[in-house]
């Protein structure tokens, strides 16, 4: 191969090393010169291209990339057509990225002729998901050249197919574990299961002590499970902790506790007879990936992590993406700028032709109600999201120091309203406090108690106020939240975010059912209008408004 600057009398044949654009047409690197484009470059006033002339027995880079990869690719691997002397190795089926990394560094040593890029050993890919590209750099590689690379050549990329396990679930629960909390428990973990070939074929529960556990853990025989996956009511961090000892007791080995995986962290590793069993810390409840799937997915690939390997995980543990970490100065003691959202976009159609935010409470607005109690609180600004009968809201808020956010697609449910209030927000607002409009007996003294408990520098990132066991609203969110929450559809708020970020969600005691009550019916309006405040404060107790259950 020989390479330099041609003259155009001897560049018919040759290769151009860099493109062109004569007469209007670009002439292409790699392009093959032929006469008619040697007369064009003439009358451009071209005297000489830089390019690239084969000599025999030299591979252009198109069949070069081709030969190489052959040689490269491995089970599960197919090839694309080379463009430009790259080609693209993808998965024929779902799995792991098998990668031999040493042999991929063998390959980027060969010299500067050849560049194989590929993803993580064991990353998880789908069907034709790209697994890694090879670049033939040189526009011809010589024989010679390519004779070496052949003695050093073999498969480096394949994928690892996911098998079809048969697995188990087993759920510890206390006496105020919820049954809704369960059966998301279970659907993630059938959902999560089934994307990777298998069938959650057993559920199980049982009481949250290691007898109820043992007790548990001795029908795994007769299941044919090849591997049992338990969430308890609460993680494992120690050996002599309930779920463990329960394992020990049924005659398994716990083989390792704790993995450096974040999330993950309390993962334990254990075996019972010939099932492999990986007992899961709360984050699994969440659909969202984290270092407990990494787990899963390597059994399911045939791969299972041994306990000698715990260590190695920890490069790549780090699942989740972590905002950056605050200068101290911005610390100190300064309380992050807070803003209340109050939503009042609604149909009120449970309500009939009333609109329910605009009912009097004791010869008040409704909504006029939770506005004043936000306004009275500790917070840096209150916004308004209105839709339904705009006008008669805004006209209701007159002369009160809010900023109202219209949401023209309040049809389209509460999640519209959220987003088009979280995106009215001003930059230095640091959380958000999404209030209903329809609970006029939340006070300005509970939101200030949620309000207290906003720390997101100290891992406080969402505040839910609870009332007797039972999470309520208002719930403030961190700012990192935003763009999640934003991009919520339907008739749904975020909700079931707080599940999924456990790790950072502080809940905030408050006695007293407002903050699980709303006004959503007739009768339940009928019964708030004639009482003070303070009463209705109490009324779950009282009895103008029924406990909650």
């Amino acid at each position: 191969m020989k390479f330099g600057p041609l003259a155009l009398a001897e560049a018919e044949g040759a290769l151009l090393a860099h493109s062109l654009r004569v007469e209007g047409v670009t002439l292409r690197k790699g392009h093959s010169i032929g006469p008619g484009d040697v007369r064009a470059l003439h009358r451009a006033g071209v005297e000489r291209v830089m390019a690239v002339r084969p000599e025999a027995g030299d591979l252009d880079e198109n069949r070069a990339a081709v030969e190489v990869a052959a040689r490269l690719i491995g089970a599960g691997i197919g090839c694309s057509a080379p463009v430009n002397g790259r080609v693209k190795m993808y998965a024929k089926w779902p799995g792991l990225a098998g990668i031999e990394e040493h042999r991929v560094q063998e390959v980027n040593a060969c010299g500067e002729s050849l560049a194989l890029a590929t993803l993580a050993p064991l990353a998880r890919v789908d069907r034709r998901q790209v697994v890694a590209t090879l670049k033939v750099l040189p526009l011809a590689v010589s024989k010679e050249e390519m004779e070496a690379l052949f003695v050093v050549l073999a498969p480096a990329v394949s994928v690892r197919a996911f098998r079809p396990l048969e697995v188990g679930l087993l759920q510890t629960r206390t006496g105020s574990t919820r049954a809704d909390l369960l059966e998301k428990t279970r659907a993630v973990t059938q959902a999560r299961v089934e994307s990777l070939g298998g069938v959650l074929s057993t559920v199980l529960y049982c009481d949250h002590h290691e007898a109820a556990v043992s007790d548990s853990l001795a029908c795994l025989p007769e299941r044919g499970l090849d591997l049992l996956l338990v969430i308890g009511a609460s993680a494992s961090v120690d050996r002599r902790d309930c779920v463990p000892r329960g394992i020990e007791n049924a005659g398994g080995e716990v083989a390792s506790l704790g993995m450096p995986l974040d999330p993950g962290h309390l993962t334990l590793l254990a075996r019972c007879g010939e099932v492999s069993v990986l007992v899961a810390p709360g984050s699994a409840r969440s659909p969202r990936r984290g270092g407990f799937d990494l787990l899963i997915e390597r059994f399911a690939a045939g791969v299972p992590v041994e306990s000698g390997e715990v260590p190695s995980l920890g490069v790549g543990g780090l699942r989740k993406r972590l905002h950056a970490v605050p200068d101290a100065e911005r610390i100190g003691h300064r309380r992050p700028p807070v803003a209340a959202l109050v939503l009042a976009a609604g149909r009120s159609r449970r309500m009939g032709s009333v609109n329910k935010l605009l009912a009097e409470v004791d010869g008040v607005p409704m909504l006029v109600r939770v506005v004043k109690e936000a306004l009275s609180a500790q917070v840096h600004a209150v916004y308004v999201v209105t839709g339904f009968e705009r006008g008669r809201v805004e006209g209701a808020l007159a002369g009160l120091d809010v900023r109202l956010v219209h949401n023209p697609d309040f049809a389209q449910g509460i999640s519209t309203s959220i987003a088009a209030g979280i995106s009215a927000l001003s930059a230095e607002i640091e959380g958000v406090l999404i209030c209903l409009g329809d609970m006029p007996a939340v006070s300005a003294d509970m939101l200030n108690r949620i309000v207290s408990g906003f720390d997101p520098h100290r891992g406080r990132e969402v505040c839910v106020p609870t009332c007797r066991g039972k999470r309520g609203n208002p719930v403030l969110w961190s700012r990192r939240f935003f763009d999640e929450i934003r991009g919520i559809q339907g008739d749904a708020g975020a909700r079931h975010l707080i599940g999924e970020h456990s790790d950072v969600v502080r809940e905030v005691s408050i006695d007293d059912p407002a903050i699980l009550l709303d006004v959503d019916s007739p009768d339940a309006l009928a019964r708030f209008g004639g009482g003070s405040q303070r009463e209705t404060s109490r009324a779950g107790v009282a009895g103008r408004w029924p406990t909650p259950e």
